[in-house]
């Protein structure tokens, strides 16, 4: 299914209490492959506050699956999907996420064409 989104925007949230913990963007492959980036935070890594929140709902017996929520999907462009991104970000409040980078959010007024959100 996540081949077919296009650029998307989704949620990493907890299946018990509806509650979002990370939110990212991710878009189809160029050549149309499954595009796994939502599912690349369940593969571990460094420790971190959203993998130990991942492994806390897991020992909970949810599924990966479980915790993906998709927000915005067929997104016109990268840019679309950074505005709705910082948007969510934005209006949940970093401080209640597990994000560690800021949203990059893209403006031709930003003298690198970029803005820290």
């Amino acid at each position: 299914m996540l081949d077919s989104l296009g650029h998307y925007v989704y949620a990493l949230l907890d299946p018990e209490t509806n509650e979002i913990f990370y939110v990212g963007k991710a878009r189809a492959t160029k050549n149309g492959m499954l595009n796994l980036r939502p599912t690349a935070h369940f593969k571990g890594g460094k420790n971190s506050d959203k993998l130990t929140r991942i492994n806390e709902i897991r020992e909970r017996g949810f599924s990966d699956e479980d915790m993906i929520l998709i927000l915005r999907h067929n997104l016109r462009s990268d840019e679309e999907a950074l505005t709705v991104e910082a948007a969510v970000i934005d209006a949940l409040g970093k401080q209640n996420l597990t994000n560690i980078n800021s949203c990059l959010l893209y403006t031709s007024d930003a003298a690198d064409d970029s803005l820290r959100v």
